[in-house]
Formats: C-alpha cells, structure tokens, sequence
C-alpha cells in the first residue's frame, strides 16, 4: 500500500495522485482493456472457458459453468 498514491511521473520522478479524479469513460476503456488482454469476459470480468484451458484449470471452469457464474 501506498498512503502517498505515488505514481511514476516524467522522467520517473515520484508524483502524488491524491484527490485525482478519474473520468468514467477513461477508465471503463482501460478496465476493457484490462479484461480483453486477459481474455476475460467484458461483461462479467471473469476469465473465459478458453482462457482458463490455456493454463490448465479447464476443470475450475467446468466448476463455474455448473455454478451458473462462466458464461
């Protein structure tokens, strides 16, 4: 954790984001984008079946395909 909210700014010099406003739509964008190069659902933020046979848990998602919550 971060109390200060240090991020890199230019040339790496530590800046403070405290009280920083995100906008919505800036940050519905990179949360999509987030998700896509995860190969997760955009809806639900969940990985996709076909992600998570890519690193061998297909049987975790054959447990959320009963459960209802894989799509």
């Amino acid at each position: 954790m971060d109390p200060e909210c240090l991020v890199p700014g230019k040339n790496g010099e530590p800046v403070s984001r405290i009280g920083s406003i995100i906008e919505r739509q800036g940050f519905e964008q990179m949360k999509d984008e987030y998700y896509r190069i995860r190969d997760w659902d955009l809806k639900t933020g969940l990985p996709v079946r076909e992600s998570l046979k890519s690193i061998d848990l297909e049987d975790v998602a054959d447990d959320l395909e009963k459960r209802g919550i894989l799509t």
